[in-house]
């Protein structure tokens, strides 16, 4: 499928990030570069058409002309092995490619459509093996102009939404020459780009103008442009990249993140968000959780336990956050763990910060102090005449265990969990919604707000 094909070229592209962060903050660039959007993959067939404007469409290969479209015209171009048919009013015509179509004189004010969406700058079609790919080339801040606000969201603070322009350009940045095709994609794979139809939308002109009051400026450590990830909500607390990923980046710290709570604090959809990105629950019935083992093809036969580690990565301590690190599934013929961020993949859930609370689940006091076990299977039962027994379902299917205040049923194996967590997303770098209450509650500015999260950094111009 087309969306696996993209996310399979970004797990590629991240192979190659030792590289690609090392982007030098110390040196101007010249210009403002272009970036290359990929739009789409794997078509035979694809049309489009001028928005606005008139656009000339070129063989990349010698340059040639071979059509020109008005405001309104189309084109269609269609795969013929390793040549690009060009389909166009009187026109149709063979050429080896990429096909380029890019505005007449360079006219900023040019767009095009795709997909029922539109878009600045130029199209380029190459022919690949396995199909067409389609990828918008046009200046990086034009590319933030339809980013920002679909990440961060038009209606939030405007110095909120300059540290997204800041962090996007930054991403965006540190990816330039990235893939042989295109840097980045249209999906949250990298980030969302809804293009020039998304700067349309009501509360574009903000976008833009946040864009345009940080042009040119980078997040650097150390004298490279950073990869800065973020994500909706950190539940209170970011945590180390390590302890999510695979490798320790310097900047990319646990801090606390107190203004997460913002998203509780505005008004809220009868779906319950954004409240629900800094605090939710998740109910799943045993069935439900090995139907889940199964689509991943893991069979650990009935489902026994669930158990979660939080150490970090020197296995000496917790996350400075409390996100799990560890999520085993005992069965009755094994067992399966899951590791820090595919954690969250196996459940459906929203972050690794979370609790577990088992149906048949019970508090004990012992030597050590308070005990959780998701059944008393195992424990002995001390009765009115003091007489210790253990506790033996293979005569009862219920036992009534006396709390504080309540007495309830207790059966011998759990059948429904409860997962109670906090945040949305990873829990790396900046916080969306911490950074919205930053400038919302605290009055931060944008460079407040992204030293906040990113540590040890530098703003810098690079044009």
């Amino acid at each position: 499928m087309l969306k696996n094909n993209k996310i399979a070229l970004f797990a590629a592209a991240v192979l190659t990030a030792t590289v690609i962060l090392l982007v030098d903050c110390t040196i101007a660039s010249a210009a403002e570069p272009n970036i290359r959007v990929g739009l789409d993959r794997g078509k035979t067939v694809a049309t489009f058409k001028s928005y606005k404007g008139v656009f000339e469409i070129a063989d990349g290969a010698t340059g040639e002309a071979a059509a020109y479209l008005t405001e309104g015209d189309t084109c269609t171009v269609i795969k013929e092995e390793d040549s690009i048919r060009i389909m166009s009013g009187s026109v149709n015509s063979i050429y080896g490619g990429p096909i380029i179509v890019r505005p007449v004189d360079g006219n900023k004010s040019c767009i095009f459509s795709y997909n029922n969406t539109q878009y600045r700058g130029s199209l380029v079609i190459y022919n690949d093996a396995n199909g067409l790919i389609m990828v918008n080339s046009l200046p990086l801040e034009q590319y933030l102009y339809g980013v920002v606000g679909k990440e961060m969201g038009y209606s939030a603070p405007q110095e909120a939404l300059k540290a997204q322009s800041l962090i996007s350009r930054s991403y965006a940045y540190s990816r330039l020459g990235s893939g042989s095709y295109y840097d980045v994609d249209t999906t949250q794979a990298t980030q969302v780009y809804g293009g020039y139809s998304a700067e349309i939308l009501f509360g574009g002109e903000r976008v833009k103008a946040a864009v345009d009051a940080t042009k040119g400026e980078v997040i650097c450590y150390n004298g490279a442009v950073i990869e800065a990830y973020f994500h909706s909500n950190a539940g209170g607390y970011t945590e180390n990249s390590e302890n999510v990923w695979e490798s320790a980046r310097p900047y990319l710290k646990a801090v606390p993140s107190p203004y997460d709570e913002y998203a509780l604090r505005i008004s809220q959809s009868s779906t319950g968000w954004p409240g629900s990105s800094y605090q939710w629950t998740k109910v799943l019935t045993r069935e439900e959780v090995e139907s889940l083992l199964a689509k991943k093809s893991i069979d650990i036969g009935t489902l026994m336990n669930i158990k979660i580690s939080r150490l970090d990565r020197s296995g000496k301590k917790e996350t400075v956050s409390g996100r799990v690190t560890e999520l085993t599934f005992i069965g009755t013929k094994g067992s399966r763990s899951f590791y820090r961020d595919n954690i969250r993949s196996v459940l459906g859930l929203q972050s690794t910060l979370f609790n577990i609370e088992f149906d048949s689940g019970i508090v004990i006091l012992d030597p050590q102090g308070k005990r959780e076990v998701n059944s008393m299977k195992g424990l002995y039962i001390i009765d009115g005449n003091k007489q210790i027994t253990p506790v033996d379902y293979s005569e009862t299917d219920l036992y009534y265990v006396a709390g504080k205040d309540t007495v309830r049923s207790v059966s011998d194996e759990f059948e429904e969990i409860k997962i109670s967590g906090k945040g949305y997303g990873h829990g790396v770098g900046l916080s969306q919604w911490g950074a919205q209450g930053m400038a919302a509650e605290k009055g931060a500015d944008y460079r407040e707000i992204i030293k906040h999260y990113y540590t040890g950094v530098d703003i810098v111009r690079k044009y």
